[in-house]
Parts: C-alpha cells; structure tokens; sequence
C-alpha cells in the first residue's frame, strides 16, 4: 500500500482515538451532573432531575439518549434508572 493508504488509515485510527476520549469525557460529565443532581434534589422529589431537560428536547428522546449512553457504558443501569424515573414523573 502507498504512503497515502498508509496515512489515511493513521488519521482514521486517530480520529478514532480522540472520538472515544471525547465520548468518556461525556459520560463523566454526565455522571458527575447527576451526581450533583441527585445530590441537591430531595429523594421525595426526583422530578426536579427532569427540570433540566433542554426545552427543545422531549424527556421520551432523552431517555433514549440516556439509554444508548448506558449502553455504551458511559452511564451506570443506577444513573439511568434515576433520571428515566424522574423525566417520567414529569411529564405525568
């Protein structure tokens, strides 16, 4: 293969590389939110959680995206069953 295969395949697997840092850095943050959420909401009002929901945003597409960040291991079964459980208690 020539230089340019070669280079090609390089930046893939480097685009590749800072792709993944970039998705666990997301999902730390996401975690150390709900961390500090869950933190300040009291346990009897899990609602409040789902407060911070992007107005453009229904709670049903972001517990989808919750969901696939849960399976890709970014969020733990606990942080997503948390906030599911308080974004369905909001539109209630």
């Amino acid at each position: 293969m020539d230089d340019s295969g070669e280079d090609l395949k390089r930046a893939a697997r480097e685009l590749g590389d800072e792709l993944a840092r970039t998705m666990q850095q997301a999902g730390r943050m996401m975690r150390d939110v709900l961390t500090d959420l869950s933190a300040r909401a009291p346990r009897s009002s899990a609602a409040s959680v789902a407060g911070t929901v992007p107005a453009d945003r229904s709670p049903i597409d972001t517990i989808r995206r919750l969901g696939e960040l849960r399976d890709a291991g970014y969020l733990t079964d606990e942080e997503f069953q948390m906030t599911k459980t308080a974004l369905l208690e909001h539109i209630r």
